[in-house]
């Protein structure tokens, strides 16, 4: 039976721009915030701070709530839901090559708004664009 699960992605703001990260996934490039699931007994904020320093070695502060959106996992058939945090980096140096789950990220950019917008990145899910389009 299909399940529904939740996850935690931050979007890490330094300016005028937030930090995406490109995953390649069975061909596909997509482009993503960091962040994954909760483990179980974790605050929503140290879910935060852990996937960001495994996914992209940075340490940030969890600023404030932005909101939600969704996607479905590889196999169509569960469905993650994404509670999404704005979060202040300590330092903009990212490192991908410290991923312990050695998850397939395999580049990143700081963008603004309207760039990420664009047709040029093709995020892993349209309600995670809307979700940056309504509410940043």
């Amino acid at each position: 039976m299909p399940a529904v699960s939740s996850a935690v992605r931050a979007l890490i703001v330094d300016n005028d721009t937030f930090l995406v990260i490109k995953k390649e996934i069975n061909g596909k490039e997509l482009w993503d915030l960091p962040g994954g699931r909760i483990e179980y007994g974790e605050s929503i904020a140290d879910a935060v701070k852990r996937e960001v320093k495994e996914e992209v070695s940075l340490d940030v502060t969890v600023d404030k709530p932005l909101g939600s959106w969704w996607f479905f996992r590889l196999d169509n058939r569960d469905q993650m839901t994404c509670a999404t945090y704005v979060c202040i980096p300590s330092h903009t140096n990212v490192d991908l090559n410290n991923n312990p789950h050695d998850e397939n990220i395999v580049d990143f950019k700081w963008l603004s708004k309207d760039e990420f917008l664009s047709d040029q990145y093709t995020a892993d899910h349209e309600s995670l664009k809307q979700l940056i389009k309504e509410r940043l």
